[in-house]
């Protein structure tokens, strides 16, 4: 069972030193050979990141992280090239992942596939990005993994704490709207990259990156028990 918990009010980005160092050279002065806790503000990109209060985002598993707190406490942004690192997180994260490192999205016609029922499916999602929106989602039933198959997007993310409710749940398509107020912040996903969205993870899918450029995006939704 996976069960989300609400996040902190603190900031906390859990980064390797070796994925430190090879991060942007504002960061690398960050106590690039310690591995401790970096804080940030500005969009990154390519396996680097952006996080707002209240969101805790991880690129990896460290080795004395137990994988219940990993899978509660974190959002995951990372390359699919890492995904066994991320597999341990559930049974179905693992399949998902697996699926989305080993398919040719290219030869599947846009649409939902089917993996164990309603509990894990994926959503092949053909589309131009867009400008920023002034509302974010989030979800109660589904983790969301998202990944790039095909180009690159912005996406906004935040905690749900704090913000203010634009569309009321709707149970029927598990899905909330909320303001996107100033907690809000963005990480640039370019190809190859996934990113885990947890229950009280709002995000804001979609988003070009400069001019708008049609991506390819799998979207699979893991059922929480």
């Amino acid at each position: 069972m996976l069960n989300p918990v609400p996040r902190s009010d603190s900031l906390t980005v859990m980064v390797s030193p070796k994925q430190l160092r090879a991060s942007a050279p504002g960061a690398a002065a960050a106590r690039s050979d310690s591995g401790q806790v970096l804080r940030h503000k500005r969009p990154w990109h390519g396996g680097v990141l952006v996080l707002t209060a209240g969101l805790a985002l991880a690129f990896c598993v460290s080795d004395g992280e137990s994988e219940t707190n990993t899978r509660r406490g974190k959002m995951v942004f990372d390359s699919i090239t890492n995904y066994k690192k991320h597999a341990g997180l559930s049974p179905r994260i693992g399949r998902a992942l697996a699926i989305a490192a080993e398919t040719d999205f290219d030869k599947l016609a846009s649409g939902k596939y089917p993996v164990d029922g309603e509990n894990l499916f994926y959503m092949v999602q053909r589309y131009d990005t867009a400008p920023i929106v002034e509302k974010v989602e989030a979800h109660r039933k589904y983790i969301d993994i998202q990944y790039m198959a095909k180009g690159e997007e912005r996406l906004g993310v935040a905690s749900i704490q704090g913000l203010k409710v634009h569309t009321p749940y709707s149970e029927e398509k598990d899905v909330e709207f909320f303001e996107a107020g100033t907690g809000i912040r963005y990480i640039d996903a370019k190809e190859g990259m996934f990113v885990i969205f947890w229950p009280g993870d709002a995000h804001m899918p979609g988003r070009q990156i400069g001019e708008p450029k049609h991506v390819t995006k799998v979207v699979f939704k893991i059922r929480i028990d």
